[in-house]
């Protein structure tokens, strides 16, 4: 074997060594980024089973639209910082706000953060749309919350199922005592038309 061959020889090796070390460290970039990933959704799953955000929800989702007429209450909104009073609805909308940052920096997958909260992000925007609006009267606000929203709402107008697996079957065997009709037959008399 003459010195080039050798030569050769090494520099494969080398060149394969290194191609072996790259393909490695992305594998564990991926693992590393799934792992992260993981542990940001867990955190937020965590913070969201928390009694106190639960109080924060009835609050944003409940009180809030219950009290938007009246004056005093819905001025809370436009004060910078919020008024006390309406605080416990930021708790519900900063949470959502943060979880939108996450998403669109690719820090937790969409599809993932979608498939846990996607019918509470719609209903929560719902009813925060009045107070964020206010909040804007000052500036952005919620802008991430915003676009999780609207990923939400997307996501309601198609079937997010995956495609070609069979759907299981689901008997109600309520519907017919729970229908409008058969409550109504059930419902007693009043009194009062009573001869």
């Amino acid at each position: 074997m003459t010195f080039e061959q050798i030569n050769t020889a090494a520099q494969i090796g080398t060149f394969s060594v290194i191609a072996i070390t790259a393909i490695a460290a992305l594998w564990q970039i991926r693992v590393l980024r799934q792992t992260t990933q993981v542990t940001a959704l867990s955190a937020l799953l965590d913070r969201w089973e928390d009694p106190a955000m639960r109080t924060a929800y009835r609050f944003l989702t409940v009180t809030v639209p219950q009290r938007m007429a009246e004056p005093e209450f819905r001025s809370g909104f436009g004060e910078t910082p919020v008024r006390a009073d309406v605080r416990d609805a930021l708790v519900v909308m900063n949470f959502f706000e943060t979880l939108g940052i996450y998403v669109r920096l690719r820090v937790i997958p969409k599809n993932a953060a979608l498939s846990f909260y996607s019918s509470i992000i719609a209903n929560s925007w719902d009813r925060a749309k009045p107070a964020i609006a206010i909040m804007r009267r000052n500036g952005p606000a919620y802008e991430n919350f915003e676009y999780l929203a609207f990923l939400a709402q997307s996501l309601a107008t198609f079937d997010d199922y995956p495609p070609n697996t069979p759907r299981m079957s689901i008997d109600d065997a309520w519907l017919e005592a729970d229908s409008p009709e058969k409550g109504a037959a059930l419902k007693p008399a009043d009194d009062s038309q009573r001869g």
